[in-house]
């Protein structure tokens, strides 16, 4: 029998393939072009391989690179299964770093990120549901006694529904799409624990159903030297969300697995665990539970 290729199913195979060439393309940058001005009395770098601000481990919202099988006890989009594949492409991508002389891991860094983030029906010949695609700017920066800084001016995050779902069930966009500027507070301390608090304020919202205010929160716990070899680790961490625009219900996730880093970024293979707000912004109105397996590439 003949599979139909759909705009949806093509759409999804594309991404595939961007997938495994960003994964083969995301090698080690090292910081280059250093200069060093006297009369500025700052270092500048272009394209560090180092993150000042790291993303949050269980934030099924954070853009990066992974693919994940996930099954669901509860789901609660219509016409659609407990059993999907999530996709993800991005992440953050350090382009400028200005660094007093006297202080290597001071200073600040300027970042773009960037996303795709999509849930396939794996019951329903991979047909997407739903995608959203991440746009922004971060300027992050290390503080004393373990701190961290990250500041967003700007951060866009469209939302889509995938076109056999709306052949399906006749269901119509919401024209989910929100622009907002956001903050970062983070400290990490006792060696391999991080606390984080962030907060997001939306200054353009397309949809009625939408709300200004976004607020986040977690704990984290790395210990990437863990085994004999210390080129491999453990890795748990939680992630509460909440979200004006849900009448600041909290949706809870739950992360844990093996991390193995390499230079500037971070495999780990594990499971994530979600309840509440379904982390599509076309069915944000939507409260499902799900559990993901899959593999992660933090850049």
């Amino acid at each position: 029998m003949r599979t139909r290729l759909t705009p949806s199913r093509r759409r999804a195979a594309a991404a595939a393939v961007l997938f495994l060439l960003g994964c083969a393309l995301a090698t080690p940058c090292h910081a280059g072009g250093g200069k060093c001005t006297e009369e500025d009395s700052y270092c500048i770098s272009y394209f560090p391989a180092e993150r000042l601000y790291a993303p949050y481990l269980a934030d099924p919202w954070q853009e990066r690179m992974s693919i994940n099988l996930m099954a669901l006890p509860r789901e609660s989009i219509a016409d659609t299964s407990g059993q999907r594949m999530n996709l993800k492409i991005g992440g953050s991508f350090g382009f400028l770093r200005l660094t007093p002389p006297d202080d290597p891991n001071g200073g600040w860094e300027i970042s773009m990120e960037a996303g795709f983030n999509s849930q396939s029906d794996a019951r329903n010949s991979l047909d997407i549901i739903g995608w959203d695609g991440v746009a922004g700017f971060l300027a992050m920066r290390k503080l004393p006694h373990g701190m961290s800084l990250r500041l967003s001016p700007y951060l866009h995050r469209s939302a889509h529904i995938g076109d056999e779902l709306i052949q399906r069930t006749g269901r119509k966009r919401i024209d989910y799409t929100r622009e907002e500027a956001a903050g970062g507070l983070s400290w990490n301390f006792r060696q391999f624990w991080r606390i984080y608090g962030d907060a997001g304020y939306a200054f353009t919202r397309r949809s009625e159903y939408q709300d200004i205010w976004r607020v986040q929160g977690g704990a984290e716990f790395v210990n990437p030297g863990l085994f004999a070899s210390h080129d491999a680790g453990f890795y748990a961490a939680l992630n509460a969300t909440s979200w004006q625009e849900k009448g600041w219900n909290v949706s809870l996730s739950a992360a844990t697995g093996f991390i193995f880093p390499r230079a500037d970024r971070v495999w780990r293979l594990g499971m994530l665990v979600h309840r509440g707000t379904v982390p599509l912004g076309e069915f944000f109105q939507n409260d499902e539970t799900s559990i993901s397996v899959g593999a992660w590439l933090d850049l």
